[in-house]
């Protein structure tokens, strides 16, 4: 009854017993907006953002925008309009944006359709409406401090908040457009030839590409391997705060045993050290493996053998050759080299190394490439610099009134 009366007065500028809107209805409102957005869940489903891609999301945006004018114009007439280009809708629809991001922190995000609607956020209704709300006050916001005198202050402001907008409305709408594929690359040597055939994330379909990427070589760096003490179970001992010892220290203890490395070997993708264990007891000897092709460990007697655990890849590349064709043939880009975090970029396609063949290591037959394109990724960076703008504009006007006032 409370959030009837409420709205019932949404062209009145108070409420009877409330004056202008306070926090208490802001925080109704975001309420009424998440218990509308769990009935569309239930009775709709989840948002399909692909509906939105190229470019049915330029025109909502030119909606939006025009929306946003349109209730600037009239916010004198229509107190709601006011209302939310204030500061009281500003902090409520922030704090229900906070929460529902706290939400995406805390559940695990999955994007299998069949999952349930907290494991999809970014697509359930609620979300939606937080955002709309959150994104139709920041605008409003934007548009009645523009139509003030400007200042410095009013510079920095408009950097920051215009710059948020940007990025609000363009990773949000520009979604639908980002495109994902993975594409595996043999190697030359093996006798694979350049691929330009790669298959699309969310589709599973196979979209061809205007470039081509032959694998020249791979090349694989390991963390220093790590000799271990298990059980017949395989777990590491003691169970309760297991010990290793890296290879590359020449000895060392594991529980009671001392162990002592003797030689290492390292052909053929294969990796295995020959080591001496002993205890008050009794004395072992022998190679110790867990790369390659082969698995080899040191019994120790009482059900407890000497292994080498799986080593951990630290960095691993591949040196590619581009091939794109300009309508009258195909011809060689360049050589370039491909890691982790470090992509290169092909017209528009930022290229990523992703995997490998795990199971042979540095004799990988192949490589896998995650390519990603965003159109919109350039309106996100302009609105994440106009927002670095905006709080370095803070930041001189804060270091230039301390100054004067030293004066």
């Amino acid at each position: 009854m409370y959030l009837c009366f409420c709205f019932m007065n949404f062209r009145r500028g108070h409420i009877k017993r409330g004056g202008p809107w306070p926090f208490r209805h802001g925080f109704a409102i975001g309420g009424v907006l998440v218990a509308a957005g769990l009935a569309l869940q239930l009775t709709v489903g989840s948002v399909d953002w692909q509906l939105t891609a190229w470019p049915v999301n330029i025109v909502l945006s030119v909606v939006l925008l025009a929306l946003l004018a349109s209730m600037h114009a009239l916010r004198n007439r229509v107190y709601a309009f006011r209302w939310l280009g204030g500061y009281v809708s500003a902090v409520s629809s922030m704090s229900f944006a906070a929460a529902v991001t706290v939400a995406l922190g805390l559940i695990v995000q999955t994007p299998a359709p069949d999952g349930m609607w907290l494991n999809r956020l970014l697509s359930s209704w609620p979300f939606v409406l937080v955002y709309v709300w959150l994104t139709v006050s920041l605008g409003l916001t934007i548009l009645k401090v523009a139509s003030r005198r400007w200042t410095w202050r009013t510079v920095a402001f408009l950097l920051n908040h215009l710059g948020l907008f940007i990025v609000l409305v363009s990773a949000t709408l520009g979604n639908a457009d980002v495109q994902r594929l993975d594409v595996t690359v043999g190697r030359s040597s093996l006798g694979y030839g350049p691929q330009n055939v790669a298959l699309d994330e969310s589709t599973g379909r196979a979209e061809q590409m205007d470039f081509a990427l032959e694998l020249r070589n791979f090349a694989i760096e390991y963390y220093p391997a790590r000799l271990a003490v298990i059980d017949s179970l395989g777990r590491p001992l003691p169970i309760d705060r297991p010990q290793s010892l890296e290879v590359g220290d020449s000895s060392g203890s594991i529980l009671d045993w001392e162990i002592a490395v003797k030689r290492t070997d390292c052909a053929d993708g294969a990796y295995a050290v020959y080591v001496e264990a002993d205890n008050a007891s009794c004395h072992r000897e022998g190679w110790v493996s867990s790369d390659g092709f082969s698995y080899e460990d040191l019994p120790l007697g009482d059900a407890m053998s000497l292994v080498m655990l799986p080593r951990e890849p630290k960095r691993f590349t591949s040196e590619v050759t581009v091939y794109a064709s300009d309508g009258a043939g195909v011809n060689c880009v360049g050589d370039t080299v491909v890691e982790v975090n470090r992509p290169i970029e092909i017209d528009g396609w930022k290229v990523y190394q992703v995997g490998y063949e795990e199971r042979l290591g540095a004799a990988s037959r192949y490589s896998v490439f995650k390519l990603v394109r965003d159109p919109w990724l350039p309106l996100v960076y302009a609105g994440i610099f106009m927002m670095l703008a905006g709080a370095l504009t803070l930041f001189f006007m804060a270091t230039g009134q301390v100054n004067n006032s030293a004066d």
